[in-house]
């Protein structure tokens, strides 16, 4: 009888095992979602990151235009005030 309440106290703490490890599974499921959304985020931000950067060099390009003009149209003006 002694070895049935052991068996007994054995299975009940091993119930008590798994409720726990189920538990604790449910809430590492949940974080792996949460990790799984976050990293989603940051994938589409990168993306963002990479696109803003290709569109650099064609801005940074315009951009050195506009001044090479303006720096132009500064000479003219002051070689036409020279000239008068």
């Amino acid at each position: 009888m002694e070895v049935l309440n052991v068996l007994e106290k054995k299975i009940a703490g091993l119930i008590e095992l798994i409720k726990e490890l189920r538990l604790e599974n449910a809430a590492l499921a949940q974080g792996n979602l949460a990790l799984e959304q976050n990293n989603e985020f940051l994938k589409d931000q990168i993306e963002k990151l990479q696109a803003s950067l290709l569109e650099r060099p064609q801005e940074f390009a315009l951009t050195k235009n506009a001044v090479d003009d303006l720096i132009k149209n500064i000479d003219f003006l002051i070689e036409h005030e020279q000239e008068q």
